[in-house]
């Protein structure tokens, strides 16, 4: 007889079942512990001035004013840190009309080169979008608890805190944390009021569900899901309808809470008049031009989720340039999450992914009522992606991830594999350390880490403007008084640049002469510069910028390259 034998994780004792949430607690504040020493490495993602600008401009306005295509639960969130580190946008109190797309990035970008220590206040804004991983974590022990016991949600928990794109995109100021975390307390609370369909947990399933998709759109998700979760499950649908009822009544009375229950016409809205060089937004404003006039004046609740659900629609409908396998495309790919999903996860992961999904299929698990309400709700998450034309980054479905790893330990935590799922869970925790803290670009070593990664995606995998303080340091130590010239992620960096100490004019510097730092979106998505392929890079910040020595004469085949945007935009 063994001196020791493994504890079935399926089955937990008695004696063993309040070592689990401690464990579970543990992994999870490990995780923060690594999250915030990871905060101040980074400068301000290309996403989050406008997050900035919506939530500051909210608290002054009493309305959501900037809401680009995004709800406003966490921006409401980051607000609150924001708020009290003295950011301040006076010119919009009072202000009704729901601005254009840019708003939010100008006022985001005003309020951090207004700042005293804008670093500082970054931090702390970013400290508080932690709730949001925390509060992913908190839903998957309680969903995989309530499935398959406090053993496997623990492992479960432990598991996720490994994972580099959770880890990845735990703190910044925007959504998708957010997102995951609302998806994962709708389903749990959906499946609760599923279980046992009284007016109490249909109550409760109506606030979570409103909050959900008050963290984010893709977030009405969750309605099909339970849908046809409940059809699954076959639970009496007369039942079931009436507190359907009352679950849209509180969903919608939640989600206008976090609009500060504002009322508004459809018309008190700027960017509907007039012509712009956009498409998405010429469509939008042609199609404004055929609603009826009372409907356009009409009082109506949140008019500024309406106006952001319809630009999310846009968006997706007429795509957004995005990067796959040295192909650009605005249309994007229906295999882009599959891949990149494949590419930026650990290796450790997929193996046990992989054997997972086997053990399912050869024992027939895949009716199980655990199984099902673990994978029904990915799926569905990855379908609707996949059918989506807004390939940017691996973010996108977050929401799904957690329900994976809480599979994957479902069908590993018996007899026999449970040393191969500990072996798997310590390569992935080993894989994802050794490139700390650069979660975000993490790429897998058949990807080729994030140097390999490149040549497969790109966009907010990689580079998503991370690494301009690293920049602001490289040449503060190594090019100190050589001319040169930037091109970075986004169009509003000319307040940053000044605000570290470097010449905002160089993103509208010439590159010939100088030295050039280039983010990688910018050389092979925004502007494809095949004659940089004549050169080698001197050096590379981050995993997102390559430098580029351009003092020589150009050849006749190396024209200038001219800027995008205007250096002075976010001043």
């Amino acid at each position: 007889m063994p001196l020791y034998s493994p504890p079935d994780l399926s089955e937990s004792s008695e004696k063993n079942a309040c070592f689990y949430p401690w464990l579970a607690l543990s992994a999870a504040l490990l995780m923060l512990v690594r999250l915030a020493v990871t905060i101040p490495t980074f400068s301000p993602t290309i996403d989050e001035p406008a997050h900035i600008g919506a939530a500051v401009s909210m608290i002054e306005a009493h309305k959501l004013i900037a809401p680009g295509s995004h709800p406003p639960l966490a921006r409401l969130v980051a607000a609150v840190p924001l708020w009290l580190g003295g950011a301040r946008l006076p010119q919009c109190r009072g202000q009704t009309a729901i601005g254009t797309e840019d708003l939010g990035y100008d006022l985001g970008a005003r309020v951090l080169a207004q700042s005293e220590s804008f670093r500082a206040l970054l931090t702390q804004a970013r400290l508080a979008m932690l709730i949001f991983p925390l509060i992913a974590l908190l839903y998957l022990y309680l969903l995989a608890n309530s499935l398959s016991g406090p053993a496997v949600a623990a492992i479960a928990v432990v598991f996720l805190t490994l994972d580099p794109t959770f880890l990845g995109h735990g703190f910044w100021i925007g959504n998708d944390m957010a997102g995951c975390a609302g998806y994962l307390a709708a389903v749990y609370h959906g499946l609760r009021w599923l279980k046992n369909p009284t007016w109490e947990f249909a109550a409760v399933t109506g606030i979570a569900l409103g909050l959900a998709i008050s963290a984010k759109f893709s977030c009405l998700l969750a309605i099909p899901t339970l849908a046809l979760l409940a059809l699954i499950n076959r639970r009496p649908w007369r039942r079931l309808l009436g507190h359907a009822i009352l679950i849209a009544a509180i969903a919608f009375s939640t989600l206008w809470a976090t609009y500060f229950f504002n009322i508004g016409s459809l018309s008190d809205q700027a960017g509907l008049t007039g012509s712009t060089g956009n498409a998405a937004s010429e469509s939008m404003r042609q199609q404004w031009q055929h609603v009826p006039h009372f409907i356009r004046i009409a009082i109506i609740p949140m008019p500024s989720f309406f106006l952001a659900l319809a630009r999310l629609m846009l968006h997706n409908r007429f795509g957004h340039g995005a990067y796959l396998n040295g192909q650009v495309s605005s249309r994007g790919w229906w295999y882009y999450f599959p891949e990149v999903f494949t590419l930026k996860s650990t290796l450790g992961f997929l193996a046990a992914l992989l054997l997972a999904i086997a053990l399912a299929t050869v024992h027939r698990r895949w009716r199980a009522w655990p199984t099902i309400a673990v994978i029904l709700p990915a799926g569905v998450f990855l379908t609707a992606a996949m059918a989506g034309n807004i390939d940017i980054g691996i973010r996108y479905i977050l929401p799904a991830i957690p329900f994976l790893y809480l599979f994957v330990v479902q069908q590993l935590s018996r007899p026999r594999w449970q040393w191969i799922l500990a072996l798997l869970m310590l390569c992935s925790a080993v894989e994802g350390a050794a490139l700390h803290p650069d979660y975000l670009s993490y790429f897998n070593l058949v990807a080729g880490g994030p140097a390999g990664g490149q040549r497969f995606a790109l966009d907010s995998n990689i580079d998503w403007n991370q690494d301009v303080y690293r920049m602001a340091e490289w040449i503060d130590r190594n090019a100190a008084g050589r001319p040169y010239a930037i091109r970075l992620n986004g169009s509003r960096n000319a307040w940053l640049l000044a605000r570290l100490g470097l010449n905002r004019f160089a993103i509208d510097a010439p590159p010939h002469g100088h030295l050039l730092f280039i983010s990688k979106n910018v050389r092979c998505i925004d502007r494809t510069l095949t004659w940089l392929q004549n050169h080698h890079p001197i050096a590379q910040i981050g995993d997102s910028i390559d430098v580029y020595d351009l003092t020589g004469p150009p050849t006749p085949d190396e024209p200038d390259d001219m800027p995008m945007h205007d250096p002075t935009a976010g001043w």
